[in-house]
C-alpha cells in the first residue's frame, strides 16, 4: 500500500473538516435569512394595521417594545436583547463554558529553521542529529525525539517540523545502537540523556517511536529534569522498559496503535501502565507505520495492513494534535494543551465521539 505523505494527509483531513463547517455555516446563514424575511414581512403587516387604527398603533408600539426588550411573556425569552436577568444568566453560562484552545492538528504560527551537527558523547557514541528551531522564539522548550529500530532521524521529519512550528526546539538524533548487529536500547536511552547534557538542555521532553520510544522511557527514568515523556506506539522487546518505568516521575503520554506483530501486540501498554498518572490512548485503526513520518517502504510492506475504518489522514491529524497538546501542556507553553488529554476536554472528547480515539486508562 502506498501511503501519502504525512503532512499531506493531515492537510487533507483538516480541509475536509473545514468544508463541512462551511456547509453548516451556509445552511445556518440561509435559515437566518429566511427568519429575517419572515420578520420583515410581519413588521410590514403591523405598519398596515397602524394606518387603520391609531389605538392599534399605540398597542403595536407597546408590543414592539416588548419584543425588543423581552420584558414579558414568551416573546421576551426570545427577544433580541433580553432583560437584565437573562443577560446575567447568559454571562454565567459563558463563564462555565470551556472554550476550545488552538487546533494543534494544524501547523503552528512559527516558521522553522534547521541545522545538522554531530556530538561526540562520553559513551563513545558519535551522535549525528538535526535540530529544528522556531524562528523568533527565545529559549524554546526542547523535545528530543528518537526514531525506531533500523530507522534514522529522517523518518521523524514531519513530527519535528510540526512540533517546531508550535514553538519547540526539536532534536532528532541518529541512535548509535539501533541495528540488527547492534541493538542496545538501554545504551540508546543513556545516550539521549548525554546528548541533552551536551547541548545544555536542562528540562527536555523525551519522545520516541517504537524502539525509540523505549529509549525515551529509559532516558526519562534517568534524567530528573524531564518535563514529559511521549511514546509513539512504543515497543519493549527486552523488558528494559518495564524495569525503568517505575523510575519515571514526569507526566507521560502513550499513543498506541492496534495490537499487531509489529508493535509486539501493544507491549508498550504495560510499560506505561507502570508509570504513575500516565495517559494511554489508542488511535483506532492505526498501524505501526502511522507513528513515523515519512514511513518507509519496508514498514508499509510489513506493518501496514489495510483497513476499512479511519483513514490515514484522520489518524495522522489526531496523532499530531494529541502529541502537540501534550508537549504544550507539560512545557507550560499553553495550558489548553490539557484539553487533548482529559476525556471531558473539548478536543479529546470530540476525537472519542468521532471514533478516532479509545482511552485505555482506568
Amino acid at each position: 500500500m502506498k501511503r501519502m505523505s504525512w503532512t499531506m494527509a493531515v492537510g487533507l483531513a483538516l480541509s475536509c473538516t473545514s468544508d463541512d463547517g462551511d456547509d453548516e455555516g451556509g445552511q445556518a446563514a440561509e435559515t437566518q435569512a429566511d427568519d429575517d424575511s419572515a420578520e420583515n414581512a410581519a413588521d410590514s403587516g403591523d405598519d398596515d394595521d397602524d394606518d387603520d387604527d391609531d389605538d392599534d398603533d399605540d398597542d403595536d408600539g407597546d408590543t414592539d417594545d416588548t419584543d425588543d426588550t423581552g420584558d414579558d411573556g414568551d416573546d421576551g425569552d426570545t427577544g433580541d436583547t433580553g432583560d437584565g436577568d437573562d443577560d446575567d444568566d447568559d454571562d454565567d453560562d459563558d463563564d462555565d463554558t470551556v472554550r476550545p484552545g488552538p487546533d494543534f492538528r494544524e501547523l503552528g504560527p512559527s516558521t522553522v529553521s534547521s541545522a545538522s551537527d554531530t556530538e561526540s558523547l562520553p559513551s563513545g557514541c558519535s551522535m549525528a542529529y538535526d535540530r529544528r528551531t522556531p524562528d523568533g522564539v527565545a529559549d524554546p522548550p526542547t523535545v528530543i525525539l528518537a526514531h525506531g529500530f533500523q530507522g534514522n532521524r529522517g523518518t521523524m521529519v514531519a513530527w519535528a517540523e510540526h512540533l517546531a512550528s508550535w514553538g519547540f526546539a526539536v532534536v532528532t538524533p541518529d541512535l548509535c545502537h539501533s541495528t540488527i548487529l547492534d541493538a542496545d536500547h538501554p545504551a540508546n536511552g543513556a545516550d539521549m540523556v548525554l546528548l541533552a547534557e551536551a547541548l545544555g538542555i536542562d528540562a527536555p521532553v523525551y519522545a520516541g517511536y517504537s524502539a525509540g520510544g523505549l529509549a525515551a522511557v529509559i532516558a526519562a527514568s534517568q534524567d530528573p529534569g524531564t518535563l514529559g515523556l511521549l511514546g509513539l506506539d512504543m515497543v519493549d522487546n527486552s523488558d528494559s522498559g518495564l524495569m525503568a518505568a517505575s523510575s519515571v516521575s514526569a507526566p507521560a503520554l502513550a499513543l498506541l496503535g492496534e495490537p499487531a506483530q509489529c508493535n509486539q501486540d501493544n507491549n508498550g501498554l504495560a510499560v506505561f501502565s507502570m508509570i504513575g498518572g500516565a495517559t494511554r490512548l489508542r488511535l483506532i485503526d492505526s498501524d505501526h507505520c502511522d507513528y513515523q513520518s515519512p514511513a518507509g517502504f519496508l514498514c508499509d510492506l510489513t506493518c501496514s495492513p489495510s483497513n476499512s475504518g479511519n483513514s490515514d489522514a484522520d489518524i495522522a491529524a489526531a496523532l499530531v494534535g494529541l502529541a502537540t497538546g501534550f508537549a504544550m501542556h507539560v512545557s507550560g507553553v499553553d495550558d489548553t494543551g490539557a484539553q487533548w488529554l482529559t476525556v471531558d476536554g473539548p478536543w479529546l472528547s470530540q476525537l472519542i465521539a468521532d471514533g478516532l480515539v479509545e482511552p485505555l486508562d482506568g
